[in-house]
């Protein structure tokens, strides 16, 4: 089974694109328990998280990694969690339902869920 990597997650070419939602939404519920700058209103507003993540990560993302290709190469794809906690703090200010108090809590969580996500991945 061969694996493709996407934005610091391992994702299986087997696992569905409903599956890897599934996989976001529990990181991001990890996330929320784990760190106290992190708040999410249940599963379901997780679940529409992992989604606004998703959209925000194939448009934004993509275009922010362009720009940062250079940082990227040099921090050996590290600078990358950096582009993925400003994308988490971009969607705790566009859902009413999840709240994220600064930078370096959107960080953590980015770690918290690239390494979850990659987890229940592999397990599943």
């Amino acid at each position: 089974m061969e694996t493709i990597f996407l934005q610091n997650v391992a994702y299986s070419e087997t696992t569905s694109w409903l599956g890897q939602l599934i996989f976001t939404a529990a990181a991001v519920i990890v996330s929320a328990y784990l760190l106290t700058g992190v708040r999410v209103k249940g599963f379901g507003a997780a679940f529409i998280l992992a989604i606004v993540l998703a959209i925000l990560n194939a448009t934004l993302g993509r275009f922010m990694d362009f720009l940062t290709a250079p940082l990227n190469w040099i921090s050996f794809g590290l600078f990358s969690l950096i582009v993925d906690a400003l994308i988490i703090m971009l969607a705790g200010k566009l859902m009413n339902d999840f709240q994220v108090d600064g930078f370096k809590w959107g960080f953590l969580m980015a770690i918290i869920v690239a390494l979850t996500s990659s987890v229940l991945n592999y397990i599943f």
